[in-house]
């Protein structure tokens, strides 16, 4: 009876962040640079211009991986709005994310350790954070365990390799560096399972998988290689480690769970695989989100390290106390990125391990600034701005790049620029930029300390 009670109330707690996911579609927010790009791309889609194209006069990074921007698009065709598209795919995404979890959690464990899992994961404060943020990250997460899932199940059934490889391809048309999972897969069945590994190798479904594989990757190699040129000379983040403080107030226990990963093969071969996808990534995450999509596969991790406890009451009431504790802090993370913010935290609790990617008075500030370029601009004006992305999704103006980066384009030169074209209006997050134009040529029509709104006078 009082398992029943248990699992009750963990069906409960699960459905409850489940609907605050979904609540997102909702929830005014403000932009980073790359959920704006995001809704850029995928209104650009929808109006016939080609991939990257935000407006005719405009591109973001040809590098961004494309599912998330053609996922957002698909939903568009039928929302007509690439806002509120975005929105709902990224509330899908997490959903779904905790629903395999519970799957993947069953198939390496059994359903109690599925629930768990689930529970964790939906409770992250993490990943619930993300779920109210339109980037790869969470789409990333779900393909990646999903991939895993089918992984798993070819071990009885080699049938699920060419699901596996499907996936796997999703997940690396979402983020590239998925392609590390190949060799990760590997290295973890030949240490440890050179049974299954010798299994797969000799199945026809292998040599199926590996052709279809092959041609999937054939239509990304321009934008992989162009990613991987952007990245060049950029420090990794040294983020291996970052993944005990993101699992929250159940860090202990999924210490536990790898500790006790040795009682089973599954789960040995799951911490293997987190374990040197941390290690791949290393090498290329240049932000904490970036590795994200380990938080599904080490909410596993942790379950198993619950179900290891032999007193059951008390492995229930410490997992409840700690996930009430984790969901709480989630809430906390999304309230304060909401727009208005409903809580004043300092900046250190705004923004926890430096992400630097929460909501913040400065994105406000830019969508402020956009809607008042708006309200006083005609929809033919044409504005210069260092910052396009913004004009165009809150501005809805024509936009002319000026900034320091090749790939994207740039005017190099403003003051010949402005005198050679149509600009009416400047609208600049990098006002130093705006030296090499006399004082008296722009009237001040909205500025604060991270952004500017001028009118160009001819």
């Amino acid at each position: 009876m009082e398992e029943k009670i248990f699992n009750r109330l963990i069906i409960l707690l699960i459905a409850l962040f489940l609907l605050v996911r979904l609540e997102y579609v909702w929830t005014p927010i403000s932009y980073l640079w790359d959920e704006a790009a995001y809704i850029g791309m995928a209104d650009g889609l929808m109006k016939g211009l080609p991939y990257g194209w935000i407006q005719p006069s405009f591109h973001e990074a040809f590098f961004r991986a494309p599912l998330l921007t053609y996922g957002i698009a698909a939903i568009a065709l039928i929302l007509k709005n690439a806002e509120i598209s975005a929105k709902l795919f990224m509330s899908v995404i997490s959903v779904l994310s905790v629903v395999v979890a519970y799957y993947l959690g069953k198939i390496i464990g059994d359903k109690k350790i599925g629930l768990v899992s689930a529970l964790i994961l939906a409770t992250n404060p993490f990943h619930l954070l993300f779920s109210f943020k339109i980037l790869a990250e969470n789409l990333f997460g779900l393909l990646i365990i999903l991939s895993i899932v089918f992984l798993f199940l070819s071990e009885k059934n080699k049938k699920y390799l060419i699901a596996f490889i499907l996936v796997l391809s999703l997940a690396i048309y979402s983020r590239y560096s998925g392609v590390i999972l190949i060799p990760v897969v590997i290295i973890a069945l030949l240490i440890f399972r050179r049974d299954w590994l010798k299994e797969i190798f000799t199945s026809k479904y292998f040599f199926v998988s590996a052709i279809l594989f092959t041609l999937l990757m054939i239509p990304i190699l321009t934008g992989a290689q162009s990613q991987l040129s952007e990245r060049r000379g950029m420090l990794s983040g040294h983020y291996l480690v970052y993944w005990i403080p993101l699992m929250g107030a159940v860090f202990p226990f999924s210490l536990y769970g790898v500790w006790k990963s040795k009682k089973s093969k599954n789960i040995f071969v799951l911490v293997t695989i987190v374990f040197l996808l941390l290690v791949g990534h290393e090498f290329i995450a240049t932000r904490i989100r970036y590795i994200l999509f380990s938080l599904p596969l080490i909410s596993i991790i942790t379950a198993y390290g619950f179900a290891q406890i032999k007193n059951r009451k008390l492995s229930a009431q410490i997992l409840i106390l700690l996930v009430v504790v984790n969901g709480v802090l989630g809430l906390l993370l999304v309230i304060n990125s909401s727009e208005p913010s409903l809580l004043k935290f300092p900046v250190t609790l705004r923004d926890p391990l430096g992400f630097g990617e929460i909501n913040s008075e400065k994105y406000e500030s830019y969508k402020i600034a956009s809607l008042e370029l708006k309200k006083i601009s005609n929809p033919d004006d044409v504005v210069l701005s260092d910052s396009c992305v913004f004009v165009n999704i809150y501005s809805e103006r024509a936009c002319y790049w000026f900034a320091n980066k090749d790939y994207l384009d740039p005017v190099k030169n403003l003051a010949t620029f402005v005198n050679r074209t149509d600009v009416k209006w400047i609208y600049v997050v990098d006002k130093d930029a705006l030296k090499s134009l006399p004082t008296n040529r722009l009237t001040t029509i909205y500025e604060n300390d991270f952004v500017g709104v001028f009118e160009l006078i001819k």
